[in-house]
C-alpha cells in the first residue's frame, strides 16, 4: 500500500479497468502470449509461488498479457516477468494493485520505450553506465576491459528489470523502495554501488567466463 501512495501508482489507477482488459481480450488471444508461456517457469522456479504449478504462475500471465493489450507499443519483453513476479509477491492477494505498480513502473517511471521493441534506450544507458564505472574504479573498469569482458552483456538484464534478476528479494526490495522515488537515476546510483562493494573480488576473477559468471 505505501509502494501505491508514495509511488503515484495509486493516482493512475483506473476502477475495474485491470478487469476490463482481462474479459474483452483473453490472455490467449495476445500478440506475446507464446513468449510471456515460455517465460512463465523460468520465473522464480525455486519458489513456491512460481515453481512448477505454483498459484502465482496464472496470476503472472494474466498481468503480463493484460498489460501488452494495455500498451501495444511496449507489449512483453524478458525482464518483465521477474519485475511482476516481484510485485506478485510485494501484493499476493491483489493482481489488480501488482498490475497497476507495473503500469506505473513502465509507463511513468522510466523512460518511454524503455522497454520497447528497440531498447534504444537502455543499451545507451549501459554505456553511460560504464562511464561512471571508469570514473569510480578505473582499477576495476581497466580490469573487465583487459580480460574482455563487456559489462553490458550483464547489467542491461540490471537495468531491464530494475535488479529483480540479479539481488535477493529482501535487498531488492531495499533498492526498489529508491528506484520507485528516484526512477532512472537510482539504476545507475545502484549500478556504481555494485561495482564498488565487489571491486576487491573480482580483481580476483582472471577469466571472462568467471567474470561474467560473477556479475551475474
Amino acid at each position: 500500500q505505501i509502494w501505491l501512495e508514495c509511488s503515484g501508482a495509486y493516482k493512475i489507477r483506473k476502477p475495474g479497468y485491470y478487469q476490463q482488459l482481462l474479459e474483452s481480450q483473453p490472455d490467449k488471444t495476445c500478440p506475446f502470449y507464446d513468449q510471456i508461456c515460455m517465460d512463465l517457469h523460468r520465473t522464480l522456479p525455486d519458489n513456491v509461488f512460481f515453481g512448477g504449478d505454483g498459484p502465482g504462475v496464472p496470476k503472472l500471465r494474466r498481468i503480463l498479457s493484460a498489460y501488452a493489450w494495455h500498451n501495444p507499443t511496449t507489449g512483453y519483453c524478458q525482464g518483465m516477468n521477474i519485475m511482476v513476479a516481484t510485485l506478485l509477491l510485494v501484493f499476493p492477494t491483489s493482481e489488480e494493485n501488482a498490475f497497476w505498480m507495473l503500469v506505473y513502473i513502465l509507463d511513468h517511471l522510466m523512460p518511454e520505450e524503455y522497454h520497447g521493441n528497440q531498447l534504444t534506450t537502455v543499451q545507451a544507458d549501459q554505456r553511460v553506465l560504464e562511464d561512471l564505472w571508469r570514473d569510480s574504479s578505473p582499477q576495476a573498469a581497466g580490469h573487465l576491459k583487459a580480460c574482455g569482458v563487456d559489462p553490458a552483456a550483464v547489467t542491461i538484464s540490471w537495468f531491464m528489470s530494475l535488479y529483480a534478476e540479479s539481488m535477493p528479494l529482501e535487498t531488492l526490495l531495499r533498492v526498489w523502495d529508491v528506484i520507485l522515488i528516484e526512477g532512472q537515476t537510482a539504476l545507475f546510483r545502484v549500478g556504481v554501488a555494485l561495482l564498488l562493494l565487489n571491486e576487491r573480488d573480482l580483481l580476483k576473477l582472471h577469466s571472462a567466463a568467471a567474470l561474467y559468471n560473477y556479475l551475474k
